[in-house]
């Protein structure tokens, strides 16, 4: 595959990853929030990309956290994405999936009734068809119910190759 990923507006070869660094990312956004770092500016040409995602997060109260993605600005002709989280301190599982998706608005994968304090691990997979020729970002994105705190720890990452 050719033509350069941009994480955050820096030129990338295919199959850089990009990251939380330096300090947590963190919200109290009740709706899909862009988690800082985790955002990929697509190049312009029709490709289909896919990607990975790895999450270590923590609410700081036991409410709703949901998490998605968004394939801004130019939707893509489709795409497709699953979620698998582990609640580290319980071993309690819940997962998603999005498949034939063909819009440019942010798309909540799972909603998960997380612990306070609890820490958890998250993967989400996917594959983006066709990305408009315009330009598209893939942004991971992430909310928590209430006037709470949702932290994305640094080093959580995403690969697009």
């Amino acid at each position: 595959m050719s033509g350069p990923v941009t994480p955050n507006g820096v030129s990338q070869f295919p199959g850089n990853i990009g990251q939380v660094v330096g300090a947590n990312f963190t919200t109290t956004s009740a709706v899909l929030a862009l988690i800082t770092g985790l955002t990929f500016n697509l190049s312009l040409q029709v490709n289909t990309w896919s990607f990975d995602c790895h999450l270590i997060w923590s609410p700081s109260a036991s409410v709703n956290v949901i998490l998605g993605i968004q394939i801004a600005t130019n939707a893509p002709v489709n795409w497709m994405a699953s979620i698998f989280d582990v609640d580290q301190n319980t071993g309690a599982q819940t997962s998603g999936v999005a498949l034939t998706q063909a819009t440019a608005a942010a798309t909540t994968l799972v909603t998960i009734a997380a612990t306070a304090a609890h820490n958890y691990i998250t993967t989400i997979r996917g594959t983006i068809e066709g990305t408009s020729i315009l330009g598209s970002t893939l942004n991971m994105m992430g909310g928590i119910a209430g006037a709470n705190t949702l932290t994305v720890f640094r080093g959580s990452s995403v690969r697009i190759f």
